[in-house]
């Protein structure tokens, strides 16, 4: 190969490859939590199961959140026994997630929240999620219908 071609290689490269590293470092908008956020957990071996939580509060290493329940919306999912869910504008009466956290009860039957802490972590790429057990992370809700097959 001459020189000129060398030269003629370089300059595709460099016009029609972007560079690697700047595409992989490159972090445009960390997702970050904030208070009045819902976050969205799916978890589950067999089934896809679906939660919703609310972030009442929010500081810089903690939320404290409380489940929502789930509400069904129309729509096939394509999968046998599933079905579309949102966040639903009532606090769940009772949590699964609570009672791991000593402050905070986990059955109201007074139409309140079950409020409970958990820390914020941060992802690779610089957005965040929390963890709401060892098995389940939550992320920030993305606005759309989640699909959910074990009808809880």
């Amino acid at each position: 190969m001459t020189s000129n071609a060398n030269t003629t290689f370089e300059s595709f490269l460099n016009n029609w490859i972007p560079p690697v590293l700047e595409t992989q470092t490159e972090v445009k908008n960390p997702i970050t939590i904030k208070e009045g956020d819902i976050l969205v957990a799916q978890w589950g071996y067999e089934a896809n199961n679906v939660n919703y939580f609310k972030v009442l509060k929010r500081t810089k290493t903690f939320v404290e959140v409380a489940e929502l329940n789930a509400e069904y919306v129309p729509g096939d999912t394509g999968i046998y026994d599933g079905r579309y869910v949102q966040p639903g504008t009532t606090w769940k009466h009772y949590s699964l997630w609570a009672d791991r956290d000593s402050s905070s009860a986990s059955r109201r039957d007074d139409g309140q929240p079950i409020v409970f802490r958990r820390k914020v972590k941060t992802h690779s790429d610089g957005g965040e999620y929390v963890n709401l057990c060892e098995y389940a992370h939550m992320n920030l809700w993305n606005g759309r219908p989640q699909i959910d097959y074990n009808h809880h």
